[in-house]
Formats: structure tokens, C-alpha cells, sequence
């Protein structure tokens, strides 16, 4: 698997150039991977120095069973065990009981409830109640991811960033999906977490506002404004699983911007652009409620209903955020808190994908059509450069200038904010950084390769993504084991 990216971009006649094709080899992929880690995480010694894991099971499975389990429910409690570590025991104990301690908030109370009611559909000879509500998160975390690699997969095609020529295309975009299979996110990609199921929705939403924007700043009609609001729902969805997805606001806010500028400027097409702008405002308010209506449920249950003198901390401040809360009273996030000697070796664990995350947002609007590294065959006429691939150009950077942005973000706050070392798989939500290394793996030079320096060399680049896929297949056996980096 380690290869198969390479290979994409090395045998050009054998990667198929329809996308019918190229899926069902991204889904071949997909389960050979997954079924490689998963017999990692199963063969790692356990329980390991933190037998939570185990209590929570034998607290939660505590009524006696009138028979034995069968093989098939042994084997899928065992896997149930090994992939539930770390936050996935809150968001497994969330689904069983809902959110009953104020630190769960912490955890999405949305993904809890969607896994509580999947778990029901696990026959009870098949699994006991525990098991069954960490199993159904793990079966929608495998499948979310699955559907996230394949939205990567069209959201590139859709974007056309690099040639008219639909065989490179058609490659990079393969290569790129490919990378997400292999993802630094490991066996987090595949447990009671909501990084895949985050992933598949932020992609939705970006792939529905590249369908919206046919050409650079024209979104009109019907269907754009249509494709607009979807995209705003995917993102309010995507936060509604991580609040991460708040940052995806900016590219809404980035269009609300431009075309506010663009009213004042230019009165012409006063109506369109009016009409342009309230969609956007729309979709970007749907993003602001998914974040601030659990925070007003919690609000009502731990504000509302208690006597003045037993009120919460949070309760009393100016804007009552119960996630803001937990995350800083029992985990400690906030400004620079993180910046401990301690913590250097999770900064060094995080830095190079904080590198790539960086490198590859800020040139990732440099020029993807050429196709030589001499300034003299640059400037020979190429039968690809027609008019419509300028139009294609200007798209493209004009939708990767706005995709960036929630990625430099994401850098910013997971240096200055974050326990830092989550970047290594929330970082799989953020589709440059796949689609940057793809285009330096298909080769073909280019401004935004040279801009990079060394992380722009094909060959670095490769190294990059080999000793990533180490680093996944070790990172699961240590996660199974309950042992960090989580």
C-alpha cells in the first residue's frame, strides 16, 4: 500500500483515467488498509498500563448472559475492545447514556446520538450493549472514511487544477485519495471517533462549493445558490462532529467579503450579487448554529435548572460556553499552556506534518500548469493552454485560496492552542495537503513545487509518505495497547 500512490503516477497507461474505475480500486485499497490495521490492533499486547477500557466494559456489561458467546461475537467483542482507547471511551459511554457528566461536552453530543441509534440495529446475540454501541461507531467511522476518500477523489476532478489533459487529471486525483487511505490518522480513522466522519462532511461541503462556482467569482443561477446552501449544511454538519469545522466558515466568509467589496465598487448586477451574498450569509449562519445551539442545550440544563449558589463557573460568563470550558478546566487547552518542556517531544511528534500542512497551504495557488522547469520551454505554446484552461487557472486558485484557509488555521491554533500532537489526525480533514503532495508525487514541476523547496522534491516527498505509513501502522499498535501518542 505504501507504493500504491507512487505507482498512480508512474504507470500512467496502467491507472485508469475513468473515475468508475479508478473507485473501485481507491475501495480495494481502502479495505486491504483497513484490514491491515485492524490485525494490528488486534495482535497488540493489552490491556496494557491503563485497563479503563476493560472496567468501562465489565461496569457496562454487568448483567449476566444466559449463554456463552459465540466465536463471531468473541472476535468482535475483542476488536470492539482493542479500538475503543482514549476518547473513544467517552463517545462509547456517551452513546450508551448520553451526555451525563459536564466533561462530555467536550465530545459530540451529535456523533454520540447517531451511534446510540445505529447500535440498536446490532442483533443482541451478536454483541452485548457495549459492545454494540462501539461497534456501531466503529462501523461508521470505517465507513465515513470510505466515503470521505471517495468525495476526495470527485472534489479534485471537480477542481481540475492541473492541465486540460484528463489523464493527469485523472491520476492526481487517484494519487490523492490514495493518500488519505494512508493517512497519519491511523486506527483514529478507524475507532469511536469523529475524524472520518468530520472528513466526509467537510469534503461535501467543499466539493458542493466547487460545483458552485462553474467560473472564478460567477455563481449564478438557481443551482449555484442551491449548491451554496448545501455546502454551508455540509459544514454545519462537520461542525456539529468536530468544532473544528467553524473554520471551514472562512471560506463563506471569504465570498461575503468579496462581494460586499463588490457592491460597493461595481453597482452593476446589484440584484444578482444582493442574492449572491444572502446565500452566502445563510450558509455560513447554518455553520454558526451547529457550534452555539449545544452550547445553548447545556446551557439549559446545567444553568437554568439549579439555584444561583450551585451555578457552574461558566454559567456566570459573558458568553456561557460549557465547550469552551472543559476544554480548558480538565484538559488544560488555552494560549500557550501547552508550551511546556514536557510537551517539546509532541511538538517534534507533530512538526512534520505541521511543515506539510504550512508548505503546501501557502503555494498552493503557484501556477499547476507548467509543466517544465526551464523559463524557455515554459513559454512555448502548449495545445492544452486554450482559453477555457485560463478560465480553469483562475478557478482553481481561486478555490484553493479559500481551502487554505481553514488549513493555516488549523496550524496556527494547533501550535499555539491545541494539545498539538491531535494535528497528526485532524489534519485529515483538510484535503490541500493530500491534493499539494499528490501533484508533487505526479511530478511535472511547477511554481508552487519550486516555492516549496525541499518538500517539493519527488523524492522527499515520497520518503514523506512511506515513513507516514510506518508511523500509522505503529501509531495503531500503540493505540490498541492504550499507550500515547492519542
Amino acid at each position: 500500500m505504501a507504493q500504491s500512490a507512487e505507482q498512480s503516477t508512474r504507470t500512467p497507461s496502467k491507472v485508469a483515467d475513468d473515475a468508475p474505475t479508478s473507485r473501485a480500486r481507491l475501495v480495494t485499497y481502502f479495505l486491504i488498509w483497513k484490514v491491515a490495521l485492524l490485525l494490528v490492533a488486534c495482535a497488540s499486547p493489552g490491556p496494557g498500563y491503563d485497563t479503563s477500557t476493560q472496567l468501562f466494559f465489565a461496569q457496562n456489561n454487568a448483567e449476566p448472559s444466559a449463554s456463552s458467546p459465540g466465536l463471531l461475537a468473541q472476535v468482535l467483542q475483542h476488536v470492539a475492545i482493542k479500538l475503543t482507547r482514549w476518547d473513544a471511551i467517552y463517545f462509547t459511554s456517551a452513546s450508551i447514556n448520553g451526555l451525563v457528566y459536564e466533561q462530555q461536552w467536550a465530545f459530540s453530543p451529535t456523533f454520540a446520538r447517531i451511534t446510540s441509534l445505529l447500535a440498536g440495529a446490532f442483533p443482541s446475540s451478536l454483541c452485548t450493549s457495549t459492545t454494540c454501541h462501539a461497534l456501531s461507531a466503529i462501523l461508521i467511522s470505517h465507513v465515513s472514511h470510505l466515503l470521505a476518500v471517495l468525495v476526495l477523489h470527485s472534489l479534485v476532478l471537480s477542481i481540475r487544477p492541473f492541465t486540460s489533459n484528463p489523464g493527469r487529471a485523472h491520476r492526481i486525483a487517484f494519487t490523492t485519495a490514495c493518500l488519505h487511505i494512508l493517512s497519519l490518522g491511523g486506527l483514529f480513522l478507524s475507532s469511536a471517533y469523529g475524524e472520518s466522519t468530520f472528513a466526509f462532511l467537510n469534503f461535501s461541503g467543499m466539493l458542493a462549493y466547487a460545483l458552485a462556482s462553474p467560473t472564478n467569482n460567477t455563481k449564478t443561477g438557481i443551482t449555484s445558490i442551491l449548491y451554496i446552501l448545501l455546502s454551508g449544511t455540509f459544514f454545519a454538519l462537520a461542525t456539529l462532529i468536530r468544532s473544528n469545522g467553524l473554520f471551514s466558515g472562512l471560506i463563506l466568509l471569504w465570498d461575503a467579503l468579496t462581494l460586499s467589496t463588490s457592491l460597493l465598487s461595481s453597482p452593476s448586477s446589484y440584484l444578482t450579487r444582493i442574492s449572491q451574498l444572502a446565500t452566502t450569509i445563510l450558509s455560513g449562519t447554518l455553520i454558526a448554529l451547529a457550534y452555539t445551539l449545544p452550547q445553548y442545550f447545556a446551557y439549559l440544563e446545567f444553568c437554568s435548572k439549579v439555584p444561583p449558589t450551585e451555578l457552574r463557573p461558566w454559567c456566570t460568563n459573558t458568553l456561557p460556553s460549557i465547550y469552551s470550558f472543559v476544554q480548558s478546566h480538565y484538559w488544560n487547552v488555552g494560549l500557550f499552556r501547552y508550551w511546556t518542556l514536557s510537551n517539546l517531544p509532541l511538538f517534534l511528534l507533530a512538526s512534520p506534518m505541521l511543515l506539510l500542512l504550512t508548505a503546501t497551504a501557502l503555494t498552493c495557488c503557484e501556477d499547476p500548469y507548467s509543466a517544465s522547469s526551464t523559463t524557455e520551454a515554459r513559454n512555448q505554446p502548449d495545445p492544452f493552454r486554450t482559453p477555457d484552461a485560463e478560465d480553469s487557472r483562475d478557478r482553481y486558485k481561486s478555490l484553493m485560496r479559500r481551502f487554505a484557509a481553514p488549513q493555516l488555521l488549523l496550524v496556527a491554533l494547533a501550535i499555539t492552542t491545541f494539545h498539538v500532537q491531535i494535528v497528526n489526525r485532524i489534519a485529515s480533514g483538510y484535503p490541500v495537503v493530500y491534493l499539494m503532495v499528490a501533484i508533487v508525487m505526479e511530478g511535472g514541476g511547477g511554481a508552487g513545487e519550486e516555492r516549496m523547496g525541499w518538500l517539493g522534491r519527488k523524492r522527499v516527498v515520497e520518503w514523506v509518505v512511506r515513513v507516514g505509513t510506518v508511523y500509522a501502522v505503529v501509531q495503531g499498535g500503540l493505540y490498541a495497547s492504550f499507550m500515547p501518542p492519542a
